[in-house]
């Protein structure tokens, strides 16, 4: 089975265990497995369940979850392509962690970009960062995470 380079909000949301407010992105806009890269976009508005009025705006910090989630839709595509189950994952850490901007302004596009850097048996690497549609950096890390075949093998 063959998933389309671009996936609605809708469709995206069959990769990633959230739903409602917690789901945070609008769409994958590039997805490869060969290259263990995928890119997707979030629209930034004052709807957003993390806008903070104060610094009018989204703050920094919630592209963690960009990314998290952007990883478990590259998860989750590459297991559907295979044809395997979904897998469980938790985020061990981040490091490498620069941040360039104090939030995402509402009316913005941001795109995250997330690259499978390294895995070794359970434990993966992603390559991470959040830029706006023009290209410039807005926070880039490391994420460290474990995937297992389901929560009896870490329980």
């Amino acid at each position: 089975m063959s998933v389309p380079q671009i996936l609605s909000k809708e469709e995206t949301g069959k990769y990633v265990p959230h739903a409602g407010k917690m789901f945070l992105l609008s769409r994958v806009v590039h997805h490869s497995i060969l290259e263990k890269k995928l890119i997707s976009e979030v629209d930034i508005s004052t709807a957003d369940l993390f806008y903070d009025e104060e610094l009018h705006g989204v703050p920094v910090w919630v592209g963690f979850e960009y990314m998290a989630q952007s990883v478990s839709a590259l998860s989750g595509i590459h297991n559907s392509e295979l044809g395997i189950s979904p897998k469980v994952g938790f985020i061990v850490s981040v490091t490498n962690f620069e941040a360039f901007t104090a939030c995402y302004k509402p009316g913005t596009t941001v795109s995250i970009e997330v690259v499978e850097a390294m895995r070794v048996e359970m434990a993966v690497t992603f390559n991470c960062k959040v830029c706006e549609k023009n290209g410039k950096m807005l926070l880039k890390g490391v994420l460290n995470a474990v995937e297992v075949d389901s929560l009896d093998k870490v329980l």
